[in-house]
């Protein structure tokens, strides 16, 4: 009962970053500039994680950024790069196709990370039922690939 608690709420996590990625992809479009969106969605983002941070922890605890690996950082400059690649990307080619071919490159490279226990995750191989459920991602976005083409007829 607690995996599909826990699968429900990644379900809803899942549809909060289809709205908010397409608000902030909108919000660019009408203040014309994808940094500022950006910008706001980073203050924003920042303020309520210190606030959390502030209220569940104590500022002590950040001298554990000292032992925290280089690499670790890309985390970060991953984030920036995805927000602003979505910023463009939804507005070109809407958030339908930009979200099921982001879900489908989720899938797959959680696979190969999680197959060959990259950045020190949980080691689970691969098999045939990922192979299916990554052959079927690919499959939606095809699917919703074309069913953007008939609409447009």
């Amino acid at each position: 009962m607690q995996q599909i608690l826990y699968i429900a709420g990644a379900f809803a996590v899942g549809a909060l970053v289809s709205t908010y990625l397409t608000v902030n992809s909108l919000l660019a479009e009408r203040v014309g500039s994808p940094a500022q969106a950006n910008l706001l969605y980073f203050t924003l983002a920042f303020a309520l994680t210190a606030a959390v941070f502030l209220f569940r922890e104590s500022p002590s605890a950040l001298q554990r950024f000292s032992d925290i690996p280089l690499w670790a950082l890309c985390a970060g400059v991953g984030g920036a790069i995805a927000l602003f690649a979505s910023t463009y990307l939804i507005e070109a080619i809407g958030p339908d196709r930009y979200f099921v071919a982001g879900v489908a490159g989720q899938v797959i490279v959680s696979v190969l990370l999680a197959h060959f226990a990259w950045f020190g995750v949980e080691e689970n191989a691969i098999n045939w039922q990922k192979v299916l459920g990554v052959l079927l991602s690919v499959g939606g976005v095809v699917l919703v690939a074309l069913g953007n083409a008939a609409s447009a007829k």
